[in-house]
Parts: C-alpha cells; structure tokens; sequence
C-alpha cells in the first residue's frame, strides 16, 4: 500500500499486511485539518479539432497534401487546431515533410516513447 501526504487523527489509521510506504504522512488533532471539499477543476473541454487523414498516404507527398489540407483549414478558422492523423503502419518517406509557420507538432505516446536510436534504425510502428 502507499499513502502520499495523508493526514491523520490517530496514529495508525490502516494495518497492512505487506509492504506500506508513506510518504509526508503526519498525525494532527482534527481541529487542526481543514475539512472543507476542495474546490475541483472544470470539466475538460471535448476535442473538436478537425482530423485530417493520411491513411491512403504511401509516401511522403500524400503526408504533406494531409499536412497541407490540415494548414489550410487552420488558415480559414482562426484558433482551430486541425491534426493530421498517421496511423500505425509504414510509409517511406524520402524527402522533407514540411510544416507550415504556426504549427505544431503533437506525438501520440507510442511514437513519444521510441528511443532516438531506434527511430534511427526503422520505422515507426
């Protein structure tokens, strides 16, 4: 069990059969905690960026006409934050992919997490 920066008013509020780690756990009187519900964030946004595929891409160049539909549609709608979706697969690409100014360069986490190497060695799966 772990217990990360709990506050109790005895001292051994659980028993564990097994491992426990705490960490910043104090004892204090109940007078001495503030009670009240915190106040909790909003509920997130629900995405609405326009999803550009690149499905049908066999190259670099069908990547960048998705690229470039996705700059074009941001172009026209102040604010909107367009993506250009790649799915998992292989897909040569032989030249440079460019972004246009103002773009930005969201990874889902399978590719975040390849190493530099082995983006080196292949492709991305």
């Amino acid at each position: 069990m772990t217990a990360l920066g709990n506050a109790f008013t005895v001292p051994r509020p659980f028993a564990v059969e097994g491992k426990l780690l705490e960490v910043e756990t104090r004892h204090a009187a109940r007078e001495a905690l503030d009670l009240r519900v915190p106040q909790l964030p909003g509920t997130p946004r629900i995405s609405s960026d326009r999803v550009f595929e690149a499905a049908g891409a066999t190259n670099g160049a069908g990547v960048q006409q998705a690229i470039d539909a996705a700059a074009a549609f941001a172009l026209d709608r102040p604010g909107s934050r367009p993506v250009v979706h790649l799915p998992r697969g292989e897909c040569p690409v032989t030249g440079t992919l460019t972004l246009p100014a103002g773009c930005s360069n969201r990874r889902s986490e399978s590719v975040a997490r390849q190493s530099a190497a082995s983006r080196a060695a292949g492709p991305v799966r």
